[in-house]
């Protein structure tokens, strides 16, 4: 017998574009009778094309001789069921992912004695670095996850230590000093803890990694510590315990007052091997503000830092699932009005990015996390004595200008692209302090330039203004100062002529296209005008 009760009939039939259903043996079935959903006999799939709009269920049932497959590896399906799902063994649930994306499930409750196989495709190169977690209880650190040979490499972090700890160093079979991976103070076990992360590496390229057993659920909860020493005090390797994405943004079902705040939000880190850089997202930052294409929202089996100002339980419930962005592990985001981000990369050995975000509630953000692949290039925002990936700050009203931090990998050749919106500002200028260039972003929105790790870090300054407000003078764009024997004179236009003054307006001297005159022997007060393009612009300098 073959039967589904249904109280929900919407959920089958087309919701707005897509259509939704459950399928066996390629016939559509469809019951309208009953309080609840039951599968029975046969192995079924369902398919629902959108993540906004899941099959929804109220309840759910599995009887012991029926399987549910969402979807397949490259057509994903997105399942609710808000209230219980009830299994009976060997009923089972298959969640696949392929290339083309994952399948997701967020359920109330589960019930019973069925299984639960959770896959996940992860994109990236052989031997690259991954941070993963289990969405199933028990999972054991073994078989596919620890290859023979030295074919992988799997660690957990110890904030106390500071220290990678790796799961081929155990109490049976110890191949390095303590601490030993089962450690009771370490992992506990040879098992993956429900709600922590881990950094992983196979020699396969682009492998699928498969979960078995019973789903976690309810609250998780980890334990952040607060007790090491190093300049990354804090940090904690926390993990997505759940079969569906997490919005970092949810306004209930986290429990994390014991982060770090800055600016009102908390921020969370996810390692891009592409970018060969940690990306960044802050919860009070706006949908857009992620960088190295991090999001608000957590894919399935993906580890993130946090950092903690306290020891205390960090803890998430299935008020913070959602079917978003589950198909992929980071995705690029889109062009905000509000926003300004720059990239920088290179040739080879990766790139990174920064976010300024125009927000009048918020002063702060997320601060900077320096890669470990020493050739990796890194960019940062320098604001108020702090190195921040993402500033959130009242711009508009406060500032015309960033001191943006720059330390290249490697000798090489680099580029900084900058995406923001072009109706949002009269002038965007990138300022190279090393080759005195004022790079106009809204003629050209990308910034080559040549970089040595030796150069001073401290080589850029964002200049902007806004439409209608505080617009940049041309005063503002020129810059005057004495270098050791000679007057520097840096502006975005040549100058013509400039013109060295005294107090009592005698002439000391007229230079033509130029952007180097002497220094007066005689310390006082100077006044230099530089003219260009038909403007004259003075300036005082005081020579000592």
């Amino acid at each position: 017998m073959k039967k589904i009760v249904i109280t929900q009939i919407f959920a089958l039939l087309f919701i707005g574009a897509y259509a939704q259903g459950i399928y066996n043996d390629g016939a559509y079935i469809v019951s309208t009778s009953g309080s609840y959903w039951v599968i029975d006999n046969g192995s079924f799939t369902l398919t629902s094309n959108s993540p906004t709009i899941p099959t929804q269920f109220d309840n759910l049932v599995i009887t012991d001789d029926a399987s549910l497959t969402l979807g397949s590896a490259s057509t994903p399906a997105y399942l609710t069921v808000s209230d219980g799902l009830a299994m009976t063994t060997p009923a089972s649930v298959t969640i696949p992912s392929g290339s083309s994306g994952s399948s997701s499930l967020i359920v109330g409750t589960v019930s019973g004695t069925g299984s639960f196989t959770v896959n996940r495709y992860i994109t990236g190169a052989s031997l690259d670095w991954h941070l993963i977690s289990s969405p199933v209880y028990g999972q054991e650190i073994s078989g596919d996850f620890t290859p023979d040979g030295a074919d992988y490499d799997f660690y957990y972090y110890s904030e106390p230590l500071n220290m990678w700890v790796n799961r081929k160093n155990t109490n049976a079979s110890p191949t390095d000093d303590p601490p030993q991976f089962d450690d009771p103070e370490g992992n506990g076990s040879l098992d993956f803890v429900a709600g922590r992360g881990y950094l992983a590496a196979y020699n396969q390229a682009n492998p699928t990694k498969s979960f078995s057993g019973a789903i976690n659920q309810g609250t998780i909860s980890q334990s952040v510590t607060f007790s090491g020493t190093t300049g990354y005090k804090g940090a904690y390797l926390l993990g997505n315990p759940y079969p569906s994405s997490l919005d970092w943004k949810a306004p209930t079902g986290w429990t994390r007052d014991m982060l770090r705040s800055d600016g009102g939000g908390y921020s969370m880190y996810i390692w891009n091997e592409t970018a060969d850089n940690y990306g960044t997202f802050i919860s009070n930052g706006s949908d857009e503000s992620g960088t190295n294409s991090v999001t608000r929202y957590i894919p399935p089996m993906q580890g993130f830092f946090v950092r903690a100002a306290s020891a205390g339980p960090f803890q998430m419930t299935e008020d913070v699932c959602v079917h978003e962005s589950v198909s992929s592990w980071l995705k690029n985001t889109h062009v905000s009005p509000n926003i300004i981000r720059l990239k920088v990369s290179g040739t080879e050995h990766g790139s990174d990015e920064v976010v300024l975000e125009d927000n009048d509630v918020a002063d702060g953000g997320a601060e900077k996390w320096f890669s470990f692949v020493e050739t990796a290039p890194s960019l940062w925002i320098n604001h108020e004595d702090k190195l921040y990936s993402i500033l959130l700050d009242d711009v508009v009203q406060d500032k015309n200008h960033y001191p943006i931090g720059f330390k290249p990998g490697i000798e090489a050749q680099y580029t900084i692209n900058a995406t923001f919106d072009a109706a949002q500002y009269t002038d965007l200028i990138l300022e190279d302090k090393k080759l005195n260039k004022l790079h106009k972003l809204l003629e050209s929105q990308t910034y080559r330039f040549y970089a040595h790790p030796q150069d001073d870090p401290n080589r850029f300054i964002l200049h902007f203004s806004t439409v209608g407000i505080n617009e940049t003078s041309p005063e503002d764009l020129i810059r005057i100062w004495q270098n050791g024997n000679h007057i520097v004179v840096q502006g975005n236009q040549t100058a013509e002529r400039i013109t060295l003054t005294d107090i009592t307006g005698r002439t000391l001297g007229v230079w033509e296209n130029t952007k180097n005159i002497p220094t007066p022997k005689t310390a006082g007060v100077y006044l230099v005008t530089v003219e260009s393009e038909n403007q004259g612009i003075t300036k005082k300098i005081i020579i000592q």
